[in-house]
């Protein structure tokens, strides 16, 4: 945290259904520099009441307020019709150091999402101070069999009210839009 430095926080999957390979998230939390640590698990509703059937792969970051984002991968888990689909990206917030925690916001859906990352700008000299940011592949293959991954990218610039994504031609695009000239083609 950059406002403490006493505080830090972790985030981990945890199985909720071993033999389905189903998981939920929880974050840790301390605020005496390691001695001590709390636990919270995360929950699976989102706001608009959707519940995820597994949650993983955490990416935590802290802004230059102190709040802190858990980004997460929701998916299908592997049982079901929708075997290891992906829902998309969602952002999990805290704005006292990681001792409660918000619903999850799904920023993007997408089947074909994963391996997110997420950082804050904290720079007190930088015009996007306060800025949080994140981007994830969103894997595909085509007709032909080619596959691809482009980067897809959001970012916050209110602590995280709403997401939105890159900004073409002086507009910005929806959360999840992808980053021009960037993409993986797998052969």
């Amino acid at each position: 945290n950059p406002l403490n430095p006493y505080n830090m926080v972790g985030s981990s999957k945890r199985f909720t259904n071993i033999t389905g390979y189903a998981f939920s998230l929880a974050a840790y939390a301390t605020f005496d520099g390691g001695q001590t640590w709390t636990e919270t698990v995360l929950p699976l509703t989102d706001t608009n009441g959707t519940v995820y059937p597994s949650t993983t792969d955490p990416a935590v970051t802290f802004d230059d307020m102190g709040n802190v984002y858990i980004v997460a991968l929701p998916w299908q888990g592997e049982s079901g019709p929708l075997k290891s689909q992906s829902i998309g990206m969602s952002v999990y917030r805290s704005t006292d150091g990681g001792r409660t925690w918000s619903t999850p916001v799904l920023i993007h859906s997408g089947i074909n999402d994963d391996k997110q990352c997420v950082w804050a700008d904290t720079n007190p000299g930088s015009p996007y101070k306060g800025n949080v940011y994140t981007a994830w592949e969103n894997i595909y293959t085509d007709n032909t069999g080619n596959s691809y991954s482009p980067m897809n990218f959001a970012r916050t610039t209110d602590h995280g009210s709403t997401w939105k994504g890159i900004t073409v031609g002086g507009v910005d695009q929806p959360a999840g839009t992808a980053i021009p000239n960037i993409d993986r083609k797998s052969v």
